[in-house]
Formats: structure tokens, C-alpha cells, sequence
């Protein structure tokens, strides 16, 4: 569990602010948890910044800070998170009609978060030019 998921587990909000780190709500957080926090606030403020650039690229947040999704179509959607290897990854994913068993996954970009959103962004407007052409 990321340390933003963790502090949702206890009914808090997570946001940031010109740059500081700012917790609302939720119980008392035990003493371990606050100082997780403040060992992980630069992490958590990137996390917060990369939920905002994903939104603002039309993506919704599946996992804050590691894991994004946005729909093409009504059986492909376009993923953005880490894979397995620690790297960032956009990749595509298409459902058979029935919807049940991925009929076909392909990897848009691999690098760095702003970069793979970057060519998340392209893929998107070229999936809306080729589906205008085909309209």
C-alpha cells in the first residue's frame, strides 16, 4: 500500500498546496504514520503533481500517484503506471465483445512520467483523428 492510500485508510485527505504537503480530516494518525509521512513528503507532493497531470490529460486516477487510466472507446482504454521493472509505461488494452478476456495489448511508451503522458496524449489525438476519418 503507497503511503497516500495509507493515509486515506484512516479518513484523511491528501493535497497539496505552493508546494506544502497538506492533511485534512481523518482520526489521529499514530505517531509511525506521521513520521512515514514526513520521511515520504517529497515523494507523496510528486505523486499529487502526477494525479494532476494525468487529470488535466483526461486520465483518472486508478492508484494515486502510480496508476492512471483513460477510456478510448467502449472496449479500449488507455493505461499509464509502473511496470514491472520500475519504469513508467503506457500501454493499450482492447476487450473482446463480451468483455471478459483482453483481445489485445500493446505498449504505446516506456521512459520517464512526463514523457509517457506525453505520448499518452499523442496516441489519444491520434485515435481521434483516425476515428474522425473513419466517421
Amino acid at each position: 500500500m503507497n503511503i497516500i492510500t495509507e493515509l486515506e485508510s484512516y479518513g484523511c485527505g491528501v493535497e497539496s498546496k505552493d508546494g506544502q504537503l497538506i492533511v485534512t480530516g481523518g482520526r489521529a494518525l499514530p505517531p509511525p504514520i506521521v513520521e512515514k509521512v514526513r520521511e515520504a513528503k517529497q515523494d507523496i507532493l510528486a505523486a499529487l503533481g502526477r494525479d494532476e497531470s494525468a487529470r488535466s490529460a483526461g486520465f483518472i486516477t486508478l492508484v494515486r500517484g502510480e496508476m492512471y487510466e483513460r477510456q478510448l472507446n467502449n472496449r479500449s482504454h488507455l493505461f499509464v503506471g509502473i511496470n514491472g521493472a520500475g519504469a513508467w509505461e503506457c500501454w493499450r488494452e482492447t476487450w473482446n465483445a463480451l468483455g471478459r478476456v483482453s483481445a489485445y495489448h500493446t505498449v504505446i511508451a516506456s521512459g520517464d512520467f512526463a514523457t509517457v503522458l506525453e505520448r499518452a496524449r499523442s496516441y489519444v489525438g491520434y485515435i481521434k483523428l483516425k476515428g474522425a476519418a473513419n466517421s
